[in-house]
């Protein structure tokens, strides 16, 4: 048996729950708040023995410290994760003040909004089933402070058993109940800086500026930015460069954006080009992305966006250089279907309004100092080179033949970075090679302009699907060449594989085949070493296990939370029920509701009330008046100690009317063999006068 009080083992209990209750917050809070917070409980248990005044001083103390490491970070939280985090204040110091049964019960509530909230912040799979465990057991600590003598394991029983009960009509209404366009709440969880820590919300890959080396921080995170899976095909690994941002504005520092002045050409109906007809054109792809939240605008495609078929939670706009951009910034996961060309190159496709970026492509740094040496040498290969083609390839080879490294651990280049790259250290990133190159091909007159987004992607072996990790952000350049349009470059995949110098980075610009070389290559060495053992096993385990694990938070992702209108209609369609309108299906789910509890209130009223559901509601109402009660006691007991001799006049009077009743369901319950057997119901009268007495009584 189990009672909840304060004054036994059970206050470890309550700093336990209220621990698993704040936890999740450290996805969202700085870890030095969440370990303030995980100490606060330690102390309280260790000094739960205080007085009350010393208790109360010993709190004052607690918040001035939480609220001064809060003021800490008030500039990288929004306002609504500091409530939070106050929140969390208010919850952990709650324990403090556990006198009551209504202390506990408040303490309860607390929790209970603890463990909601966060999936306002967070909706990942592993938190969801978190938080449902969570809610049993608090559920199951309600159940066992309203009946006092309830084992905990029971108590879990029936709470898990309230949970499965209610299930099914919460997923008939997560089916059928008509689906808002977009959320009915907002809740970032970035600063400022547009950066955020939760996986809800996406990490911000990139932004509308870029530094050379901005992406290097990028590399080291395995968080997802989008999932793609391909209808029918994929393209080859060569031509997986999935286009999110173009820059065209540099000071020989910084490249800037500026896709918001452009015009917009709005997608309200399916775009084509040149009226391409897909089935005749073997580089045209049809894919569907699961792109995580990163507070920007762009959308990641494949090449040239075609036509855009379906997108989730937002509306989206096509940019005169074939960028494709929310039309509010991605602050929540959203699914979209697209149609794209793999590369950018399309003859006769392009528009003649989009030379007018000519002037954008071919800006130079206006202070002469800037990139003076990359300018000289571009202007120095176009007085070699009369052709565009010629001199692209000729800018390609130099970067072979210099001798130019591929690294991630490169030195600041601050002062002149695209000239302290180019012919000093002459070890970068992809960042420092795009910026370099366009550079090199404007001062050459050639229109270039640096392309940001993701490049190549991780089979999953168990869904048909790529995921895109930050690791796989990646920056280029596409150059306008006469009669053929922009056309993509990639100055870093000319470097040869022996001057990468980190070995992920090397394998991150494999492609599949020589992946797959390369696995059969280390395959083959341990049969022939002997080493193809636990080693292996484990190496396999890990990355199977990150597949499926993976592959849960794609389809939860796909069904749970990206379930919207589209998702919604193709059910409703597959079921039969999408000429039903949304005003007919509201009012058939309100009819279901209602008849459900209609059915339960029916089932309730002419449910048997038997003596024992007579004695158990004056057990209960006894403990709702200050008598602690017993599910192990039987009435003769209890009816001694409500003639307790500690008892005040007006207790011993009103209690003397509950013995009376003790005496009389004795009577029926005890003396009357065959009422026993035969479960006498709320129609006998006898039964009736004894509960309103009860109710009399008290």
């Amino acid at each position: 048996m189990i009672t909840i009080t304060r004054d036994n083992n059970n206050q470890i209990l309550f700093m336990g729950l209220t621990l698993a209750a704040m936890l999740p917050y450290s996805l969202l809070l700085p870890w030095q708040y969440i370990l303030y917070l995980s100490l606060v409980l330690l102390i309280q248990l260790l000094v739960s023995h205080l007085v009350k005044e010393k208790s109360r001083l010993l709190k004052f103390i607690f918040i001035i410290i939480g609220i001064l490491i809060i003021v800490q970070y008030w500039g990288q939280l929004q306002i609504n994760v500091i409530g939070m985090a106050l929140f969390c204040l208010v919850l952990v110091l709650k324990p403090m003040e556990m006198h009551s049964q209504r202390d506990q019960q408040v303490w309860i509530v607390l929790c209970y909004f603890s463990v909601i909230a966060i999936l306002f912040f967070d909706n990942s799979f592993l938190l969801f089933i978190y938080s449902s465990l969570l809610i049993i057991i608090l559920t199951a600590f309600v159940i066992v402070i309203h009946f006092p003598g309830e084992s905990f394991k029971n108590s879990l029983i029936n709470s898990t058993g309230l949970l499965l009960k209610t299930a099914p009509m919460v997923l008939i209404l997560f089916i059928v109940f008509p689906r808002l366009g977009e959320p009915a709440w907002n809740l970032p969880a970035s600063g400022d800086n547009g950066r955020i820590s939760v996986k809800s919300q996406g990490i911000s890959g990139m932004s509308n500026t870029l530094n050379p080396g901005d992406l290097n921080q990028l590399s080291l995170s395995q968080e997802t930015a989008f999932r793609v899976q391909f209808h029918k095909r994929r393209p080859e690994s060569k031509d997986l460069y999935w286009r999110g941002n173009a820059f065209y504005f540099s000071d020989g520092k910084q490249w800037t954006s500026d896709y918001y002045l452009k015009s917009y050409l709005e997608l309200q109906t399916p775009v084509k080009l040149n009226k391409i007809i897909h089935s005749k054109n073997k580089k045209l792809f049809e894919y569907t992305i699961n792109q995580e939240a990163h507070q920007q605008q762009w959308l990641f495609t494949l090449g040239l966006p075609i036509e855009l078929q379906t997108i989730s939670n937002t509306e989206a706009v096509l940019s005169e250089d074939n960028l494709l951009l929310a039309t509010e910034p991605v602050k929540q996961s959203i699914q979209y279907r697209q149609t794209s060309f793999a590369t950018m190159r399309i003859k006769n496709a392009f528009k003649e309004s989009q030379k007018a970026l000519f002037l954008q492509a071919l800006q130079l740094p206006e202070n002469k100092r800037m990139a003076n040496q990359t300018i000289a040498l571009g202007r120095q290969w176009r007085n070699q080179y009369s052709d565009d083609k010629a001199l692209l390839n000729h800018a390609l080879n130099w970067f072979v033949q210099e001798e130019f490294y591929y690294s991630r651990d490169v030195p600041k280049y601050t002062d002149n970075p695209i000239d302290a790259f180019l012919f000093q250290g002459k070890q970068g990133y992809c960042g420092h090679y795009a910026t370099a190159f366009a550079m090199l091909m404007r001062a050459a007159d050639i229109p270039a302009r640096v392309v940001t987004g993701y490049k190549g992607g991780e089979q999953s072996f168990v869904g048909n699907y790529l995921t895109l990790k930050q690791a796989n952000a990646h920056a280029w350049v596409e150059v306008w060449l006469e009669n053929e349009g922009w056309s993509r470059v990639d100055p870093t995949a000319v470097i040869p594989s022996e001057r990468i110098l980190e070995d992920d980075l090397r394998a991150q610009l494999r492609s599949d085949e020589a992946e797959q070389i390369s696995v059969q290559h280390n395959k083959d060495h341990d049969k022939r070493s002997g080493t193809s053992g636990s080693s292996s096993f484990n190496k396999n385990f890990k990355r199977q296990f990150q597949q499926y694990s993976e592959y849960i938070d794609y389809l939860w992702d796909v069904w749970i939370i990206q379930y919207g209108q589209s998702n919604q209609q193709l059910l409703l369609a597959f079921s039969g029920l999408n000429q039903v309108n949304t005003v007919l299906l509201i009012t058939i789910v309100a009819v279901i509701v209602v008849a459900i509890g209609l059915m339960l209130l029916l089932v309730r009223w002419k449910r048997p009330v038997t003596l024992q559901a007579v004695y158990q509601s004056l057990l209960k109402t006894l403990q709702e008046n200050g008598f602690d009660t017993y599910q192990n006691e039987g009435p003769e007991t209890l009816k001694k100690r409500l003639s307790s001799n500690m008892m005040s006049q007006d207790e011993k009077i009103k209690y003397s009317e509950c013995i009376e009743l003790l005496n009389h369901y004795m009577e029926l319950r005890y003396n009357d063999k065959e009422r026993i057997l035969s479960e006498t119901t709320l129609s006998n009268k006898q039964i009736l006068d004894l509960q309103k007495k009860i109710n009399s009584i008290f």
